[in-house]
């Protein structure tokens, strides 16, 4: 019976990371099982029979044909989040957004404090903190992005940064946070816990704190996954109406790569914004 539930446990999982595409192979699908999911769960109880039912699939698709269950896929553009990790690795450059609020940040004589970075994925935006006397406490639902993280930092930075691998729903913010920053991160909290995450944000920004990141909106090709969280531009507006002051924005849509050099339809807010009240 045991073996039973898990060979129906990893027909459900597979069918989820191949969701329609076909061209997946046999070694890329058991990595993606290994990088997601061995963490969690029992290597003998959950690998062993995904590998087992691939191994008696002659194809992808005749493996989906004979198990049709019609769920979602949950992974970042049906790619594995080892995968994004994999091209951002060595990325330094900061993200604009994070560059504009630091200098509207020492405009108000705030130099240095302690900062936040939600998703923090490989850590461009983190190294570019440590790098100006920040504080920072990191988080990222992904155990290989803080790997990769910690892997990055030197000596005199380690002191100064706090990591914590957890997903949105789950997130503790400290105190005191001069600025909040969520580069490509927050559309990837699902609508269920987003209203929840959004207000921990504010609850622990400190009035004349900074909040700077990123948004898709309703027409982002991404749009219809559910699992992800969208907003037009007036829900966006409302998210910082008689709170904050917004100190820059700017809408870009058009077609454009991903991370991982996938060609979309991005439809995206950038914001830096002043709580105020």
């Amino acid at each position: 019976m045991r073996s039973q539930t898990a060979c129906v446990a990893a027909k459900t999982y597979l069918i989820q990371i191949m969701g329609k595409r076909q061209e997946y192979n046999i070694t890329y699908i058991i990595r993606l099982i290994i990088n997601e999911r061995l963490r969690s769960i029992i290597f003998s109880s959950f690998l062993l029979p995904c590998v087992y039912l691939l191994s008696q699939a002659s194809t992808l698709a005749a493996f989906q044909e004979s198990f049709p269950i019609p769920l979602p896929t949950i992974f970042f553009h049906q790619l594995a989040w080892s995968d994004y990790y994999d091209k951002t690795a060595t990325a330094r450059d900061p993200h604009p957004t994070l560059q504009k609020a630091l200098f509207f940040l020492k405009n108000d004589n705030i130099a240095n404090g302690l900062a936040v970075d939600l998703g923090c994925g490989t850590g461009r935006d983190t190294l570019f903190l440590l790098e100006n006397g920040w504080n920072v406490f990191a988080i990222d639902a992904e155990e290989q992005a803080i790997a990769i993280l910690l892997n990055r930092i030197n000596e005199n930075q380690s002191a100064r940064l706090t990591v914590a691998v957890i997903s949105f729903a789950d997130m503790l913010l400290p105190e005191g946070v001069s600025l909040i920053n969520a580069s490509f991160s927050l559309p990837f909290c699902s609508p269920d816990h987003f209203q929840d995450c959004w207000q921990k944000i504010f609850e622990n920004l400190v009035i004349g704190g900074m909040f700077c990141g990123h948004f898709f909106g309703d027409r982002d090709e991404w749009a219809n996954k559910p699992f992800m969280t969208h907003h037009t531009y007036a829900q966006l507006m409302n998210l910082f109406s008689d709170r904050f002051e917004i100190k820059y924005f700017l809408q870009e849509e058009g077609a454009l790569p991903t991370a991982v050099g996938v060609k979309n339809h991005w439809h995206i807010f950038h914001v830096v914004a002043k709580k105020v009240r």
